[in-house]
Parts: structure tokens; sequence; C-alpha cells
């Protein structure tokens, strides 16, 4: 799954300056009563570390307004990594029954959260990682079926905070403002592009990928229905599961036939547990990841890839970005899904997405200035998305 309680808003309006601190109540108004259109009665379950405090007392207070009850948990970063650390494995591995309560009750989650100590669980051993992972499957299950909407605000690495801007390499204010501008888009037209880009993406389609850096990719599209992340989950899905928005919104994916990928794909960098990668190179033969190299400590990447049967480290999901005030910074190490022109490529479960992989692990790689065509049309060149307007015509 993306992020198992990863969730998203939609639809805020408002412009942030540096110095300026958001009005948490106009977002919090939006949040509740545009993006989720919570009803009297309603459970509302809202998260976030300390750090988003004045925002979560902000969404309890809309809650209330709207007639909904607010349950508010708080996540705990620094005591989360120690009772990590000084917990054995096997209780780690104890499924928790109350979120799958939870999950049968709840209508709405709000999700709010953070980088703060980017590198805080690089220490966690392989197999409590792995052991939390297992535990994960039943929750990610009944997720999956459960019926509820979802916001979340935050993409890669969430609200900017000032720590995880120094690790990307990104000026802090000058992320934060882009970050809101972002989510102050048109999303009118951000839904007539996903609308049009919906149209190439085709069960069958060949899709070939290519960069400057050395990717050289084909793969084909599977038969599962075109999702899109256009900040609207007022509505549920047609399988009648669970609806996700994340903020800054804008996203077209699609899964992939999990046996059709071959060829190289190169990724100019990747953070891992707070540790970023660079020119991490992936080499798939029919679907499955069957090489992988690059700059730094891929031990603990290839540990969690083995805890995976090897048919499962497929290819399996391509995601397109299209925001289209929101891009990609060159010579940074910090790129997002929604970002205009860019393309993000999940290895292993895709089952968030209605796919037929299942698996404890996936790993999601952003791939900026690539190329990519769908049969003989050119939809991204060098990370630019060509005008979907203008594509619209032909």
């Amino acid at each position: 799954m993306k992020k198992l309680f990863v969730l998203a808003i939609a639809c805020l309006s408002f412009v942030l300056t540096a110095q300026e601190k958001p009005d948490y109540q106009s977002i919090a108004n939006k949040v509740v009563n545009q993006s989720l259109d919570v009803k009297p009665g309603e459970l509302v379950v809202v998260s976030g570390t300390p750090a988003e405090l004045e925002l979560i007392e902000a969404l309890l207070v809309e809650v209330s307004k709207a007639g909904g009850h607010c349950s508010v948990e708080l996540n705990l970063p620094k005591a989360n990594h120690k009772a990590i650390m000084e917990t054995p494995v096997k209780y780690l591995a104890m499924v928790n029954p109350y979120p799958l309560f939870q999950a049968r009750v709840v209508d709405c989650y709000i999700s709010t959260g953070s980088v703060q100590e980017p590198a805080l669980f690089t220490d966690v051993p392989e197999e409590k990682l792995k052991a939390m992972r297992m535990r994960n499957i039943a929750l990610r299950d009944a997720f999956n079926r459960a019926k509820y909407r979802s916001v979340s605000i935050g993409q890669t690495g969430g609200i900017p905070s000032q720590s995880y801007a120094e690790l990307v390499g990104m000026n802090h204010s000058d992320m934060l403002n882009n970050f809101w501008n972002a989510i102050d888009t048109d999303y009118e037209m951000m839904r007539i592009d996903s609308d049009v880009l919906k149209t190439y993406l085709k069960a069958g389609s060949i899709v070939t990928v290519s960069s400057k850096e050395g990717t050289s990719l084909s793969f084909n599209l599977a038969g599962t229905d075109i999702r899109t992340n256009c900040g609207d989950c007022t509505k549920l899905n047609n399988d009648g599961g669970p609806t996700a928005a994340w903020l800054p919104a804008g996203e077209v994916y699609a899964c992939v036939d999990p046996q059709s990928a071959n060829g190289l794909l190169v990724i100019p960098h990747y953070t891992y547990n707070g540790e970023i990668l660079t020119d991490l190179k992936m080499t798939f033969e029919n679907g499955v990841l069957t090489d992988l190299s690059g700059n730094g400590n891929l031990d603990r990447i290839k540990e969690a890839l083995d805890s995976n049967p090897k048919d499962k480290n497929c290819l399996s999901i391509v995601d397109i970005g299209i925001n289209r005030d929101r891009k990609y910074t060159e010579g940074t190490q910090y790129a997002s899904w929604e970002m205009a022109g860019m393309l993000t490529f999940f290895i292993g479960d895709n089952s968030w997405a209605g796919g037929s992989v299942s698996s404890q692990y996936s790993m999601g790689v952003h791939a900026p200035l690539h190329s990519m065509e769908i049969g003989n049309t050119e939809l991204i060149s060098e990370g630019e998305i060509l005008l979907l307007d203008d594509m619209a015509t032909k």
C-alpha cells in the first residue's frame, strides 16, 4: 500500500508566504466540509505527530461543528522507535486487533504528518521491520475492503520540515511555499487532464520508458481500472472499497501486468529509512526484478526484497504526476508523486491499487526527467508532460 494510513485532502485555497503560518482553521474547514463532506453522526479519526498539534486541534473543532465524532490518535516517533528497538520480535509480529475493529466503524480518516528526524529509524534491524510488515498484511487487507473516506496532508516527506528539506537539498521556505501552492491549484483542470490521460492508459497497452541516465524499459498495462488522485474522496470506488486522496493531489496510476516488464530502470536517488542512495539500477526480466545495484548501502533493501517470494518482486504500478503547479527541481534529491511529468514505479504489492500482486513488501521509486511513450504516442519528454489539452485534440 502506498502508505497504510497515508490519507489526503482536497481543494485548499490559500497562498502561504515564507513568513506566514498556514490558516489552519481555513484548511480544516475545507478538509472536513469539502474534501470529506463529514455528515452528522459520522466517526472521524484524526492522526498526526506533536509537530501538527495546531492543525489537529483545528480539525477536531471542524469535525465537531459538522456533527461528527472526532477521535484523535497521536503518533510519537521517538517513543515508537524506542518501543521497536526494545520489543522482542515475537511481539512485534502480533497483529493489533484494534485497527481491525476500527476499520469496521470509522467513516473518515484524516492524516497529518511530517518527517522531523529523517534518520530516526535507520538503525532498526531488518528482522524487526519484516515482523511488522508481516503483521500489517492483515491490517492492509482489512483496510482494502473497508468502506471509508480518507484524506492526507502531505506526499513524499509529508508537510515539509527543516530537517527533511536539508536531507533532500532543498531550501525549506521555498519547499514549503511550493507545497502549499501546489495544494492551491486548479482542480477542475486537473480532473480534465486526468480524464484525457486515462484514455491512453488502456489494458494491454505497451509502455516504453527511457532517460538520458540509461533507463530503457518496456511493460504492458494490466486490465484493472485506472485510478486517479485529484483530491476527491467523497465517492466510493467501483469495487466498493475505500477512497483516498493525497495532497498535493495530481496523479493517474495504473497496474502493470506483473509478468511483462523487461529492461533497465535507472533511479537517480532513492531514500530508504533516512538514507539516500544514488544511481539505483534495477533490471527486470519478464516482470521480475533480477538485479539491483547503486551507490550506497543496498543491503537493507535487498534484505527487504528477499523477504518476498521472488515472483512478488515485480514491476506492479506506474504512476504519472499531473499537478501543473508542482515541478521537479533539477539538481535536488526531492521528488514526489504529483509533480507534473514525474513517473513513479512500484515494485511488489499493488493490492491497494486494485492489482493482483499481494505481498508483505513493496517499494516505490521516483523517476524524474524520464520520457514515456504509450504505443506510438509520446506522453512525457524528459520529465515534461505534454500539454494534455492539446493531446485531446489529436
